[in-house]
């Protein structure tokens, strides 16, 4: 749990204690430790944990209401007693509402079954190497798909691509821009040519836009990979949302696709896995067939779900990045030629986890590149002494007093950036205006917000005769759906814009991988909200050529070094920061710990 969780006031919600109350109605007396300790799981999981650790709750105080004094978390061997002798209350392994484990760690029932199954699944597919005998093939073809690699230093790109093809159980992570999609044509392009080329190769993605986004990068690095055009054409033509993956079925909990129905699929890649929550984690795993080998991609670094867990940061803090047992560094040394040192694990896990550290996106000299190592080192000092750097052209740190402050730089810089709005019409032109500068919130509602910030925009720009609101739609007007739409091809976190068609009526353009349009009338969209400002979770896949990052003026758990560094790393060339310092501070200070057991069971077999 954060550090920071006994300051919190008034935070238990009516269904926190509805829940609560159930609990004690369940077990059939008065009991306020395990009240409370309901109370507590049900906020924490809303706040995106998997379970609560007592030991690290003993002695806080929790108010139970605006109107009743604080309670004090009980002695966690009181505790223990207390909710051991709870007939609501099990043993791993037991079928009751609540699970207690040997360290002192409280479920939910379903969210201990969840966190279990993810277990046993990775440490059995973690086990040893597949077996194969082409290693020469093998060696053969990592020449061919890396005829640039470096001869001295270790290109961890080519060692990522022999783990993911050996091991049934694969993660590569790195930051933006260390060439993951670029990796992953190289790792498909391995099993087409060593394999089958009937094998069935799925990509899948936890949003639509995510989906969109590796859909197109693949195609367009078809053309220079060193494949016979035969097997280019197996290259997976289309990636999928997790939900369409798995069958989701209105109104019910469960999927189409599940152990009894499972998926039809040789080898399964997840992009963007650090947003995959584990309830769903569970469910994708709980379909996979035996046979299959499964690939996670994604930046271990950068905010997870906004559902409980954070299973790849989890999955990698288990292991030792690019650290591997003996005998697997020399079959890696055999194929690859790099002198890999090898360390001392008890599991297997670490043999499994390849993280990219050589950016391709970033000048290493850059402010953007800079500081994003220093915050994921959690180098808080560094980070501060950069952000004030007068050498530093790529990033602006504006230390701001009151939010009065703020809305007068918002209020210049859309003027400035938005200013071409007037006078375009082409759609293609105005979408490149909207997406060149974006600018980005760490929250949905209130003071700073993305939705009270869109109504402030959209009034400057009116007022300065940038754009003319002329009902609901105007245009110019930039949007974000935020619900997928199979029908329309479109999905939650695509962007758009209003402008007119050649019969001069508004239609809603979206850019296809093609590099053209499909537009339809705004009329026919479900469910979207205006875009000038979005969220940093929304913005997560994307990349803008300038991020403007408003901070509330008032710190919340919710700002965390991992949202800081989301944010900065969707700028391509400059990102400028509005906060109160103590706020962003505070903010680098708090590192996102979800609590589960994920990273124990996995570190201890």
């Amino acid at each position: 749990m954060q550090e920071d969780s006994g300051l919190l006031k008034d935070i238990f919600s009516p269904i926190d204690l509805h829940f609560a109350s159930f609990m004690e109605e369940l077990s059939g007396r008065k009991d306020l430790n395990l009240f409370l300790a309901s109370a507590i799981l049900s906020y924490l999981n809303r706040e995106g944990h998997i379970c609560i650790d007592l030991g690290q709750l003993e002695g806080q105080r929790f108010p139970l209401d605006q109107e009743s004094p604080s309670i004090t978390c009980p002695r966690l061997r009181d505790w223990i007693k207390s909710l051991k002798g709870s007939d609501v209350v099990g043993e791993p392994g037991e079928y009751k509402p609540l699970v207690l484990d040997q360290n002192q760690r409280l479920y939910l029932y379903r969210y201990w079954r969840y966190e279990q199954g993810l277990v046993e699944y990775l440490k059995e597919r973690a086990k040893g190497v597949k077996d194969i005998d082409r290693i020469q093939r093998l060696k053969e073809s990592i020449k061919k798909l890396f005829p640039q690699r470096s001869k001295d230093n270790v290109d961890w790109q080519v060692i990522g691509c022999i783990v993911a093809f050996l091991k049934r159980f694969c993660v590569i992570t790195g930051g933006p821009g260390t060439g993951k999609t670029y990796l992953l044509s190289r790792i498909i392009s391995l099993y087409l040519e060593l394999i089958s080329e009937e094998l069935n190769i799925v990509i899948a993605t936890p949003t639509g836009k995510a989906a969109f986004r590796v859909q197109d990068s693949l195609s367009s690095s078809l053309p220079a990979i060193p494949l016979p055009e035969a097997l280019k054409r197996e290259f997976p033509k289309e990636a999928f949302t997790l939900h369409r993956l798995l069958g989701y079925r209105h109104g019910y909990t469960t999927f189409y696709h599940n152990r009894k129905n499972p998926l039809n699929v040789d080898l399964l890649i997840i992009d963007e896995a650090s947003m995959v929550d584990l309830p769903l984690f569970y469910k994708l795993l709980d379909a996979l067939p035996e046979h299959s080998s499964l690939i996670l991609l994604g930046d271990k670094d950068q905010l997870a779900s906004v559902q409980p867990g954070s299973v790849l940061a989890d999955i990698c803090n288990a292991g030792q990045s690019n650290g591997f047992t003996a005998p697997f560094s020399r079959t890696l040394k055999d194929i690859s030629g790099y002198d890999i040192q090898s360390i001392e694990v008890k599991n297997s896990i670490s043999d499994c986890i390849v993280e990219l550290k050589e950016y391709h996106r970033f000048d290493p000299k850059s402010g953007i590149y800079r500081i994003s190592r220093k915050i994921k080192e959690g180098d808080l000092e560094g980070t501060m002494s950069l952000f004030r750097s007068p050498e530093l052209s790529d990033v602006e740190f504006v230390s701001i007093n009151s939010f009065k402050e703020v809305y007068e730089i918002i209020q210049k810089e859309v003027v400035s950036q938005y200013a071409p709005l007037c006078f375009k019409e082409n759609p293609e032109e105005l979408l490149k205006i909207i997406t060149d500068f974006r600018i980005l919130c760490a929250t949905r509602i209130g003071p700073g917000g993305s939705l009270d910030l869109n109504s402030f925009i959209q009034e400057i720009l009116q007022r300065e005769g940038i754009i003319r609101v002329e009902g609901r739609w105007y245009k110019g007007c930039p949007i974000i759906i935020t619900r997928n739409d199979y029908n329309l091809q479109l999905f939650n976190g695509d962007l758009g814009i209003l402008a007119k068609a050649e019969d001069g009526n508004l239609m809603a353009y979206f850019s296809t991988s093609e590099g053209s349009f499909r537009f339809y009338p705004p009329s026919i969209l479900s469910s979207y909200e205006l875009a000038y400002a979005i969220t940093v979770h929304k913005s997560q896949g994307s990349e803008f050529d300038f991020v403007l990052l408003i901070l509330p003026e008032r710190d919340s758990p919710l700002l965390c070094k991992e949202l800081i560094y989301t944010a900065i790393t969707r700028a391509k060339r400059k990102v400028k920061i509005l906060a109160h310092e103590d706020i962003l501070r505070s903010a680098l200070k708090r590192e996102t710990k979800r609590v589960s057991g994920i990273e124990d069971a996995l570190r201890s077999y």
